[in-house]
């Protein structure tokens, strides 16, 4: 992400320099994770006030890691948080493998659930008549 065209030349990525320079503000990490939690993430009640400290657990050991490799980075970067999030990507989903028709129905239940927002990005009139009707769930 420093520069990309070092990985694949000609990438037409631009490079996010800041994000090595910027220091992560976890000031308000708390509070965020708070309204989170009132929107209806699932982060368990006692995650608020303990999220800071495994945020620095995370970023200790990514540290360790890139040192290791021979790469030295500060731990308190914005690249680290990038980094640790890519790292999690997929990994806190704790379901069962479902299978081609099953992946179709959990996702009509889940765009039925969130109407309104589909409505708002214009994709609703595509959908709506599959997903009302009673035979598609």
């Amino acid at each position: 992400m420093f520069d990309p065209t070092s990985m694949s030349p000609g990438s037409l990525m631009p490079a996010y320099t800041a994000m090595f320079e910027n220091e992560l503000d976890i000031t308000t990490t708390e509070k965020k994770i708070e309204a989170m939690r009132t929107m209806g993430v699932p982060y368990a009640e006692d995650f608020p006030a303990k999220a800071n400290d495994d945020i620095v657990k995370q970023r200790d050991a990514i540290t360790a890691r890139l040192k290791k490799d021979g790469i030295d980075a500060q731990s308190d970067r914005e690249i680290i948080a990038v980094i640790a999030y890519l790292q999690r990507l997929g990994t806190d989903i704790k379901s069962k493998p479902v299978g081609r028709d099953q992946s179709a129905t959990l996702m009509l239940k889940f765009i039925k659930h969130h109407m309104d927002t589909i409505i708002g990005i214009g994709i609703y009139p595509a959908i709506r008549s599959y997903c009302s009707s009673p035979s598609s769930f």
